[in-house]
């Protein structure tokens, strides 16, 4: 539920607040994980691992009341009638156009962890384990990015329907830029760092031996996880979220199954084939995305690479 009065303010750009209320979960949250963890001794025991979701369910609450409060203070929602709450079925098909499509391509997304962990499960234990531990140590090297995409969204999105092309293209082109600086710094992160990330979360030789290598490998493909998950929200902010379902059923569905295959079960590769099964199905992925994305601003906008003045909603 927090979600929404989050999407609410996004594109009105006032982060500050929900900058302030993600702050106070997060002190939230490292107050409130002990105390229904463990209780008040002498008073109460606690709830044990149960405490934990209860502390994220009172801490995400207060954030959605805080950010609703600052929503409901602006100008733009003085004045309200009863009537601006009635549901307008028009709308709510507009908008489950646009909710379906991601929220299937999320539905891929963990379909595609499945069929990974399906293909470890052959090279031992350690290979899971090390697998969601290196998935973490990527994640939040990725943090910032996903920011930061998240972020092109709202802009690329009001940009189109004030009829501003140029500034679409200039926001995903920025995106891009700024995604190879961060880049620039996490892949060596991964490269040479990879093993001690991997020792902060366990001791055990094997676990640390395979996650780096999936660290290594990773690190060569971080770029483009960057530009596919700008291309995302370009496409959604173009009104076309079918084309992230596609994409997402070719990469994380179709791609890591396949590529996963011809290099274990054909060219009889180690782990390391697990990898290049992963990062062969991104490439590819990326591949189709950018002519998919092309093919979708040349209709919309004119064009993201060589813009067509002539085909451009301005």
């Amino acid at each position: 539920m927090s979600d929404h009065p989050k999407n609410a303010i996004a594109p009105r750009f006032e982060v500050l607040s929900l900058q302030r209320g993600l702050i106070a979960a997060f002190f939230a949250n490292i107050l409130l994980n002990p105390l229904l963890i463990y209780g008040i001794p002498g008073i109460w025991d606690g709830m044990g691992f149960n405490g934990i979701a209860l502390s994220t369910v009172i801490s995400q609450s207060g954030v959605m009341i805080y950010v609703l409060w600052r929503i409901l203070g602006r100008d733009m929602m003085q004045g309200l009638q009863r009537s601006e709450f009635t549901p307008d079925m028009v709308k709510f098909k507009e908008i489950t156009a646009q909710m379906l499509p991601t929220s299937f391509a999320i539905v891929v997304m963990f379909a595609g962890g499945f069929v990974v962990q399906f293909a470890l499960k052959g090279f031992g234990e350690h290979a899971l384990a090390a697998y969601g531990v290196a998935l973490r140590v990527e994640q939040i090297l990725l943090l910032p990015v996903l920011g930061m995409t998240g972020a092109l969204l709202p802009i690329a999105a009001q940009n189109f329907g004030a009829g501003h092309a140029d500034r679409v293209r200039d926001a995903v082109f920025f995106c891009w830029k700024l995604g190879f600086i961060l880049m620039a710094v996490a892949c060596p992160m991964l490269w040479f760092g990879g093993g001690f990330a991997m020792s902060l979360f366990t001791d055990n030789a094997d676990v640390i031996r395979v996650g780096q290598s999936y660290l290594r490998v990773d690190g060569f493909i971080l770029p483009i996880y960057m530009m596919l998950f700008a291309i995302n929200s370009l496409l959604q902010a173009l009104k076309r979220p079918i084309w992230t379902l596609w994409i997402g059923i070719y990469r994380q569905g179709f791609g890591v199954a396949f590529f996963i295959w011809i290099y274990i079960g054909v060219l009889d590769f180690s782990i390391w084939g697990v990898w290049f099964g992963i990062a062969t199905s991104v490439i590819t992925g990326w591949i189709v995305a950018l002519v998919v994305s092309e093919k979708v601003a040349r209709d919309e906008i004119g064009g993201l690479w060589n813009p067509q003045p002539q085909g451009a909603k301005i």
